[in-house]
């Protein structure tokens, strides 16, 4: 009861389940993070006013509460939580919390440069970057912004600061970035790194993509043959209850590789 009545005026709270077991709170830092992200974008601002806006003192609460639910991951997410101002206070109060093992913060990674030694000095554990191309144009075309420099910039950065993973998330899209599939790959190769290939959603029937978009998991495989299954433990089993789809995750490795975090691909 006390989670829902401290954050019963907060949105983007998200809890994500292993398998019965919460473990995991999600805290998307809301309001200001999409005014600001959509103003560096040069976005229309479209209706906000659903959105309140939570201090820092509501969102730590919140937090605290969780973790005395027994809830010890954390993960920051926004719009991109970069841009809210005070993002390395929320960090450091947040991982001081009690209870609290793992803090993750969630990025498109073009502020890491500036920002990722101060963020893993705040008590940022794992840093998860999305990146859905390598290719200037088409990064600037989702994101309208010609920033995939500051992103490499920001993965590199990430990795100097020494946080205890990196993980890019790539959505893959078919007749978009699927011929991107081996270079993505390759960078956890390059680096330390895991990658992590996911589903487009099917938001609408097809939305502005065609049924091509919507590529199966042996894509990928069929791009990377040599990729050999590694044991998983952390992922879901498939469950239609309440209507709610638990997709399994899928993991592999390369095959020079023998232990994680390095060259590691999972499939959502």
């Amino acid at each position: 009861g006390d989670v829902h009545d401290i954050g019963k005026n907060i949105t983007g709270i998200v809890l994500s389940c292993n398998g019965f077991e919460v473990i995991d709170l999600g805290v998307m830092v809301d309001k200001e993070t999409i005014i600001g992200e959509a103003e560096r974008l040069g976005a229309d601002i479209i209706a906000v006013s659903g959105l309140i806006t939570p201090s820092l003192d509501e969102m730590i609460s919140v937090v605290e509460a969780a973790a005395r639910l027994g809830i010890n991951k954390l993960r920051i997410t926004g719009g991109e939580p970069l841009v809210k101002k005070n993002i390395v206070s929320i960090c450091k109060r947040a991982s001081a919390v009690k209870g609290i093992d793992e803090l993750c913060i969630t990025t498109n990674g073009t502020l890491l440069p500036d920002m990722a030694h101060e963020l893993k000095d705040a008590g940022v554990n794992r840093v998860n970057i999305s990146l859905d191309t390598l290719s200037p144009e088409k990064y600037e075309y989702i994101t309208r912004r010609a920033a995939l420099n500051s992103a490499l910039k920001g993965l590199e950065a990430a990795l100097n600061a020494g946080f205890d993973r990196i993980k890019i998330n790539t959505v893959l899209i078919g007749g978009f970035n699927d011929f991107e599939i081996a270079s993505l790959a390759e960078l956890s190769i390059k680096y330390p790194i895991d990658l992590r290939f996911i589903e487009l959603m099917p938001m609408t029937e097809f939305g502005q993509f065609g049924a091509a978009a919507y590529i199966p998991v042996s894509a990928v495989t069929d791009a990377l043959p040599s990729l050999i299954s590694a044991k998983q433990n952390d992922g879901v089993q498939p469950s239609r209850k309440l209507g709610v789809w638990r997709r399994s995750r899928q993991t592999f490795r390369a095959p020079h590789v023998k232990r994680t975090p390095k060259g590691v691909l999972i499939f959502m």
